[in-house]
């Protein structure tokens, strides 16, 4: 197949769906689905309540910021993350390495904007969206910073395919009818591609990969539906999306953030609802971990045993303030198969 890569400015109408995923995500914060928490074993789960007619909160952030955490795939003792730390009127932004049995930390890089979740590959190279939608890559010991896409497109989300060679990426298309997304290899070069419109039904993020792309699991949606009701699927080979899973999103809320996948089961988040795993046999879902506005789960990434999810929990406390919230993001760790939850990093 020849590719073509698309200016981003004419794919807005192809790529709708996905900039209504990521405007919502970007900027909403949805409604609490349901209230306190009667299982939460770390600190209490609530939903905030204000004196008179106020019908929005205001969201603060302070002191360092421990966010968007992914397992190495081939150490389930290692992973990395992103420290934000906000001196004066900036951020600074730094991409850590940390091992979890000793603690150790190791700053990799701390010269880029980092504005989405790290992917750690079985080559030995971590890459990671910065500001400007560009992906960047580095060595896992903090060598060989570089850009890996080109200038001028769009490029969200990365996710690397099954032995590290190659990664996806959503935001920009290939091919003359700008229905595929582009899959790179680690030197920047297309070399494959994923179809991601099937007529009305339009997959998007978030996806894990089972292997390779052209056979992982996505959200998905109807984009001509209102109000937009959101699925799971499985791409086949590009050739048709296989749904086996439709979010419960009452009155449209509940957007899903994370997905992650081990053996049979999918692991997903949504907002203010919880952390849930997907068995992939029996379809039957039960919930790890409860969201609400005062603690929510942002990302999650699944170790190479399988047996543990890391993820960032934020969490939410009234300052006093009229309604202002103020957030802290921390790492945990939950066994996925006794639900037991340890904090890594946090204050």
């Amino acid at each position: 197949m020849r590719f073509r890569m698309l200016n981003s400015l004419k794919i807005k109408k192809v790529i709708i769906y996905c900039i209504i995923i990521l405007i919502i995500h970007g900027c909403e914060k949805d409604s609490p689905v349901s209230g306190n928490c009667s299982t939460c074993t770390d600190d209490e789960c609530l939903d905030f309540v204000w004196p008179g007619n106020i019908i929005f909160e205001d969201y603060i952030t302070t002191g360092p910021q421990y966010k968007l955490p992914f397992f190495n795939p081939l150490n389930g003792d290692e992973f990395v993350y992103v420290k934000v730390d906000k001196e004066t009127s900036t951020f600074n932004y730094e991409l850590i390495k940390h091992v979890i049995s000793s603690g150790q930390e190791t700053i990799l890089c701390n010269s880029q904007m980092i504005i989405g979740q790290p992917q750690w590959g079985e080559q030995g190279v971590i890459i990671f969206t910065v500001i400007g939608n560009k992906i960047m890559k580095i060595n896992d010991d903090g060598s060989g910073l570089v850009q890996v896409t080109p200038n001028g497109v769009e490029c969200l989300y990365p996710i690397f395919e099954k032995g590290g060679f190659r990664f996806f990426v959503s935001g920009t298309t290939v091919s003359v009818n700008g229905n595929y997304f582009p899959i790179f290899d680690l030197n920047g070069i297309i070399v494959d591609s994923v179809k991601y419109r099937f007529g009305n039904n339009q997959i998007s993020y978030p996806y894990c990969s089972d292997g390779s792309m052209k056979k992982g699991y996505y959200t998905y949606a109807d984009i001509n539906s209102s109000p937009l009701e959101i699925s799971f699927c499985k791409l086949n080979n590009d050739e048709s999306i296989l749904s086996f899973y439709k979010l419960d999103m009452p009155n449209g809320l509940g957007l899903p953030h994370a997905i992650c996948k081990n053996d049979k089961k999918l692991f997903f988040t949504q907002f203010q609802k919880g952390l849930f795993r997907l068995n992939l046999i029996t379809g039957s879902v039960d919930k790890i971990s409860s969201n609400c506005q005062s603690r929510y789960i942002n990302s999650v990434s699944i170790s190479t045993d399988g047996n543990y999810i890391i993820y960032e929990q934020v969490k939410g406390v009234k300052t006093g303030i009229d309604q202002e919230i103020d957030e802290q993001s921390e790492i945990y760790m939950v066994n996925v198969n006794t639900c037991k939850k340890t904090k890594i990093i946090g204050e």
